[in-house]
């Protein structure tokens, strides 16, 4: 089924998938997803719903949840502190994973943990060799991210699960779980590129006992 998007506070089959996985709909933080950088803290996500946001910052017994359909949902965990992030990721966002990285240092050195212990999950999303882009964009995107990123056979196309292996690699994640599942070619995914404008999206939420669920087809 279709998990809606973010912007819809009240979604009957999205809060019934939460409830099955024992997590008040109430208490999850949404934002409106829109494609950005931009990341706020739980309780401020909770205070003033829809804010232009892809992600969210959390501890403790708070919650969140996002919706994809071929771009990347991201679950960061510091494990020291027990804070993490909930992210949003596609190609415009790229990036938002080093803000959530930087953001949770920073709280972790505040709590005077010197050295922050990081896990990453990278939920599943369009692959390289069905995310195919303009020149332009592919330079643009390689530019930033890193040759390492980008196909060229038969037409350009881009690695989003390479650009934020990178990032990892940058900031010195040492653990990273990887879905493999590529939305487009795998049919129990949703898919914008795959499904037109009829696309469904799925949802990834992440609380305190949990990390990074990724709803499938129900």
């Amino acid at each position: 089924g279709d998990m809606g998007p973010t912007r819809e506070l009240l979604h009957p089959l999205r809060d019934n998938a939460l409830e099955k996985l024992g997590i008040q709909p109430g208490k999850t933080a949404l934002v409106d997803q829109v494609h950005s950088k931009c990341i706020f803290s739980w309780d401020m996500a909770m205070t003033e719903p829809r804010l232009p946001a892809d992600g969210v910052i959390g501890s403790g017994g708070q919650a969140a949840a996002v919706t994809v359909a071929d771009c990347m949902p991201i679950a960061v965990y510091e494990e020291k502190n027990g804070s993490w992030a909930l992210l949003h990721s596609g190609r415009q966002g790229t990036g938002i994973l080093a803000v959530a990285l930087r953001e949770l240092e920073g709280l972790a050195q505040k709590q005077g943990i010197e050295k922050p212990s990081f896990l990453v999950t990278m939920g599943p999303c369009i692959s390289a060799g069905n995310y195919e882009v303009s020149r332009e964009i592919a330079q643009e995107f390689g530019a930033v991210w890193g040759d390492d990123c980008l196909a060229e056979k038969p037409k350009y196309a881009l690695s989003l699960r390479q650009a934020n292996l990178n990032i990892c690699r940058e900031y010195g994640v040492k653990t990273v779980n990887m879905y493999q599942e590529c939305t487009f070619t795998d049919e129990r995914l949703a898919s914008y590129r795959r499904e037109g404008k009829s696309f469904r999206r799925m949802m990834a939420c992440l609380s305190s006992r949990d990390s990074i669920c990724s709803n499938k087809d129900e």
